[in-house]
C-alpha cells in the first residue's frame, strides 16, 4: 500500500532541521524526531524550507495563498495528501497518522 506524501513547508532556519544556532528549539528537536519515526514507517515526508525551495512553495497553490495572506506567521504549513492540515504550528504525530490514513485531510478539517 502507498503512503500518502506529507509535505512540511518551512520559514527560513539557519540549516534544513533548524538545529545549528547558538540555541536550540526544542520544538524542533521534537518535530525531527517525529520527521524520522513517520520515515522509518515508511511514510514519504518532503520538508522544504522558503530560503532554499522557493519553487516548490509557489507549485502549491494553497501554501502560497496562506503565505500571501499571514506571511511567515502562517509557516510551517503541512500538507498530508495534498490538503493543508495544520498552518502555523507543527502537527503532532497522531495528527499526521490520523490525516495520512484517511487517505488526506478533508475539506472541512482544513487547519
Amino acid at each position: 500500500m502507498t503512503k500518502t506524501e506529507i509535505k512540511i513547508f518551512e520559514p527560513p532556519m539557519c540549516c534544513s532541521t533548524g538545529m545549528c544556532g547558538p540555541t536550540i528549539d526544542e520544538k524542533l528537536v521534537a518535530f525531527n524526531d517525529l520527521m524520522a519515526k513517520l520515515k522509518k514507517e515508511s511514510y514519504v515526508v518532503e520538508r522544504y524550507m522558503l530560503t532554499t525551495d522557493a519553487d516548490t512553495f509557489q507549485s502549491e497553490e494553497q501554501v502560497m495563498a496562506i503565505v500571501k495572506d499571514e506571511q511567515l506567521e502562517g509557516l510551517p504549513i503541512t500538507m498530508v495528501g495534498g490538503k493543508v492540515l495544520r498552518k502555523g504550528s507543527y502537527p503532532t504525530y497522531e495528527e499526521i497518522v490520523g490525516a495520512a490514513n484517511d487517505g488526506g485531510v478533508r475539506e472541512d478539517d482544513n487547519v
